[in-house]
C-alpha cells in the first residue's frame, strides 16, 4: 500500500502546484492503519473529477485519486 499513498500524495500536490497560485499545505494524519491526506491551496475554485474521456491526454489525477483512495 505505500505506493498507493505515494501516488495519491503525488497527484494531489501536483494538481495544487500546477493549477493554484501561491503556496500549498499538505498534511498527513495517521490513526492506526488509516492515513488521511489533506492538501490545501489558495485556489478559488475547488477541483473536480472530470467525466471519463479515454481520448483526453493528461488531467486524470483526480480520477486516479478517486479510484485508489477509498
Amino acid at each position: 500500500m505505500p505506493w498507493t499513498l505515494q501516488l495519491v500524495v503525488s497527484e494531489l500536490v501536483t494538481n495544487a502546484s500546477k493549477y493554484a497560485p501561491g503556496p500549498l499545505l499538505m498534511e498527513l494524519r495517521v490513526t492506526g492503519a488509516v492515513v488521511e491526506v489533506a492538501v490545501q491551496d489558495n485556489a478559488r475554485v475547488r477541483p473536480a473529477v472530470r467525466a471519463a474521456d479515454p481520448g483526453r491526454v493528461g488531467q486524470h489525477g483526480l480520477e486516479i485519486v478517486q479510484a485508489v483512495a477509498g
